[in-house]
C-alpha cells in the first residue's frame, strides 16, 4: 500500500470520527431542545392559569369582613390590585405536545392485537412462494372499557363430629367451621358493594335514585330506601367509632387549626342569590 493510500485511509477515518461526534452532539442538542420546549409549555400554562385566577372574572363572590386577613392571599398583592389597569385577555390555539396519548395511557395494561396475513393472502402474486415477515408497526391505539359486573358469594359452614364407638367416652358436640361475618348482618350487602355505593354518592356526587337505575342494569334490584338504610347502618357501626376515636385524639391537643374558608352554595333555600 502506497503512502498516499495510507494517508487517504487515515483522513477518511478521521472524517468518520468527526462525523460521529457531530451526530452525537446534534442528538444531545435535539433532546435538550425537546426538554426545553416542554418546560416552556408547562410554564406558559401556569402563567395563563395564574393570570386568569388573578384578573379573570368569577361568579363565586363571598362576603368577607374587610378587616379579616386572608389565609391564602398576599395582603400586599390585594392592596395593589385596586390600582391595576384594565387588561386585555388574548387567547390562542396551541398544538398538542407530541406523546400526549402515550402520557395519558402509560399506566394502563396493554393487549396487543397482531393483524397478520394467512393462506393465499401471504403468497407472492409473481412467484407463488410464501412471503416472509419483515417487521411490524403500530397503526392505531384505542382504550377499552370493561363494565362492572356482580356475582354472589355463598358461604357454607361445614360441620364435623367424632364417631366414637367406645361407650366410655362422653358424646362430643358437633363442631362447625366459623364463617366470616358480613358488614351488615342478615343483609346481601358485601363490603365491595357498600364501598362503591358510598364512593359514588360522596365522591362522585351521584344520588341514590340514579344509583338505583345503575344497579338494575347490573342485575340487582335495589331501592333507594334500602341503600339509604345500608349507609346509615355502615355510618353508625363502622364509621362512627373511627370518628369518636379521632375526636378523642384531637381534643388532647393544645392547639387546633381549622380551615374557615367560605364556600359557594348554589342552591340556596333562603331565597338569596347564588353568588352571594
Amino acid at each position: 500500500m502506497s503512502t498516499f493510500e495510507s494517508k487517504l485511509i487515515k483522513e477518511n477515518q478521521n472524517l468518520l470520527k468527526k462525523l460521529d461526534q457531530q451526530t452525537q452532539r446534534i442528538t444531545q442538542q435535539d433532546q435538550q431542545i425537546t426538554e426545553q420546549t416542554l418546560k416552556i409549555q408547562q410554564l406558559t400554562e401556569q402563567v395563563e392559569f395564574l393570570t386568569k385566577k388573578l384578573f379573570g372574572s368569577s361568579s363565586e363572590k363571598t362576603k368577607v369582613d374587610p378587616n379579616q386577613l386572608s389565609l391564602f392571599e398576599d395582603p400586599v398583592l390585594e392592596n395593589d390590585q385596586t390600582n391595576i389597569e384594565p387588561t386585555e385577555e388574548i387567547t390562542y390555539r396551541r398544538r398538542k405536545a407530541s406523546g400526549r396519548k402515550a402520557e395519558l395511557t402509560k399506566d394502563l395494561p396493554v393487549e396487543e392485537i397482531h393483524c397478520e396475513l394467512h393462506g393465499e393472502d401471504c403468497t407472492c402474486d409473481y412467484c407463488g412462494q410464501k412471503m416472509k415477515p419483515m417487521g411490524k408497526k403500530i397503526i392505531r391505539e384505542e382504550v377499552c372499557f370493561i363494565p362492572a359486573k356482580l356475582f354472589k358469594k355463598v358461604y357454607y359452614s361445614h360441620a364435623y363430629k367424632c364417631d366414637c364407638h367406645d361407650d366410655s367416652y362422653e358424646p362430643q358436640p358437633i363442631q362447625c367451621a366459623e364463617v366470616p361475618k358480613g358488614p351488615i348482618q342478615r343483609s346481601l350487602a358485601g363490603p365491595s358493594v357498600l364501598a362503591w355505593m358510598i364512593h359514588q354518592k360522596y365522591e362522585l356526587s351521584l344520588p341514590l335514585y340514579r344509583q338505583e337505575k345503575e344497579w338494575q342494569t347490573y342485575g340487582l334490584e335495589l331501592s333507594r330506601r334500602t341503600m339509604a338504610n345500608w349507609m346509615i347502618k355502615v355510618a353508625n357501626d363502622w364509621l362512627r367509632p373511627l370518628y369518636d376515636y379521632f375526636a378523642k385524639i384531637l381534643v388532647k391537643e393544645e392547639v387546633l387549626h381549622a380551615d374557615e374558608t367560605h364556600y359557594q352554595v348554589l342552591n340556596r333555600t333562603d331565597g338569596r342569590d347564588a353568588t352571594s
